[in-house]
């Protein structure tokens, strides 16, 4: 008796404060991935280990080091299932990251 669930009445949960910062995103860009990645409490390694996606991939999509990544299907590919994996809209965040992809990768 008298046990409070200090989850719900915690202000800072970390997906609370996620899901605020998705609300203010206007782009999902590598960085902004890599930020949710972390204020979800995941890891390179465990997004890796459930997507079959090599860690070195992911590190090059978050810090959009597009000149080591794959060919463009394999990249919306792997973007689209690490915004499943982070709770996102898939097809927007793939969207978003293939336009800063294909504009690296002519620069």
């Amino acid at each position: 008796p008298g046990r409070v669930d200090q989850r719900r009445d915690d202000p800072a949960r970390p997906d609370d404060a996620a899901e605020k910062y998705i609300q203010t995103v206007s782009c999902f860009t590598g960085p902004v991935l890599k930020k949710i990645r972390q204020m979800r409490g995941l890891s390179v390694e465990e997004i890796a280990e459930r997507t079959k996606i090599r860690k070195a991939y992911i590190e090059y999509l978050e810090e959009e080091q597009f000149t080591f990544l794959p060919a463009p299907v394999y990249v919306k590919g792997f973007v689209t299932m690490i915004a499943g994996m982070l709770d996102l809209p898939p097809q927007r965040v793939a969207e978003d990251y293939m336009d800063q992809y294909r504009g690296g990768r002519s620069a």
